[in-house]
């Protein structure tokens, strides 16, 4: 009956050693889908910051362009106004000189 535990504990403990490797093998396998998985969403991620930061900076180009626009046509109709009243435009500017310089003066 010794011979029969000796045999029975023999082929326990290599069925042990060998469930053992088998499951190092799994958590490196494991190991190194997850790594994989994390690296894709990584790199998805980056992607589509870069999408959205592609996409705000043309939008942000779009603005500028518009605001430039706006600010030449304001630009041209406060010309044409100092040219047709030229008196009332150094008036105005000299008040708001005069309103500046107090400010200026009280700081």
């Amino acid at each position: 009956m010794a011979r029969a535990t000796a045999a029975t504990k023999d082929v326990t403990t290599q069925d042990l050693q060998d469930q053992i490797t088998a499951l190092k093998e799994d958590i490196h396998t494991l190991t190194e889908t997850l790594s994989s998985k994390a690296q894709d969403n990584g790199q998805a991620l980056k992607q589509g910051a870069q999408v959205a930061f592609d996409a705000a900076k043309a939008k942000g180009a779009e603005q500028a362009e518009v605001m430039q626009k706006h600010a030449q046509a304001t630009y041209e109709q406060v010309e044409d106004k100092v040219r047709d009243n030229p008196s009332a435009s150094v008036g105005i500017a000299a008040g708001l000189g005069f309103l500046a310089g107090l400010v200026a003066a009280r700081r």
